[in-house]
């Protein structure tokens, strides 16, 4: 075989390469955006572990019962947590620990440190169970646009932006009152469908702005997690 011959064939065969892999992205980011949210919600349902960092604006006006700004921390399914909080509780700043384990569910005293029972009020697993707030969100998004395809934190993603009902965050805080619809954009993973990102913009409290942004980043599926019970005295 001549070295002409030769040079051609791998040529062509370079050109089906990457014709291979501009059309695998291309596919990808012409994906309908309710077909990318169809395969997200059960993805994350079938999670089995994850990190989470949620981070809130803090309202003007603080709300009369607890408002979580900053959560991060680690969800085992079915109903474990451990996690690190920072809220606002009758307007006062506030740093705890929490673990849930099932239906005992601890956090350290803010003064003290010494764990103790924790205030239904709350309620960040049910947040973060993947069969509950996290899914509700997804499945309550509306008017999806797609905004093709980008990198985050390395893992390519869809991006999509749309808006979703104040009454599916009701997860996210029991002081919920807002009944309008908040702007939301999702980063979607192309190859597991795995959320790794969604905003929130718009009030879910009474005297927040109406630009307040949440933001909840997700990551480390499926790693393993060990959480210990505390021991309550």
């Amino acid at each position: 075989m001549s070295y002409r011959v030769r040079h051609w064939m791998k040529v062509a065969a370079l050109s089906v390469a990457l014709g291979l892999v501009v059309g695998g992205c291309g596919e990808a980011e012409k994906l309908p955006p309710d077909q990318i949210i169809e395969r997200a919600v059960p993805a994350i349902q079938t999670a089995n572990s994850f990190h989470f960092i949620l981070e809130s604006a803090k309202p003007e006006k603080p709300p009369a019962g607890i408002f979580i700004s900053r959560a991060e921390g680690d969800v085992v399914k079915p109903d474990k947590l451990v996690g690190e909080l920072s809220a606002l509780y009758s307007g006062l700043p506030i740093n705890v620990k929490v673990v849930v384990d099932g239906k005992n569910q601890y956090m350290t005293d803010p003064a003290s440190g010494k764990w103790g029972a924790m205030s239904p009020a709350f309620n960040v697993v049910d947040f973060f169970d993947p069969s509950k707030g996290i899914s509700e969100i997804m499945a309550g998004v509306t008017v999806l646009v797609a905004e093709g395809t980008e990198s985050l934190e390395g893992v390519n993603t869809y991006k999509l932006t749309g808006s979703v009902p104040a009454s599916a965050l009701k997860s996210l805080s029991p002081e919920v009152t807002a009944q309008g619809d908040l702007d939301t954009t999702l980063w979607i993973g192309t190859d597991d469908f795995l959320l790794r990102k969604v905003e929130l913009r718009g009030p879910l409290l009474a005297g927040e702005l109406p630009d307040v942004m949440r933001t909840i980043t997700l990551a480390e599926f499926n790693k393993t997690v060990d959480i210990e019970t505390p021991v309550v005295k």
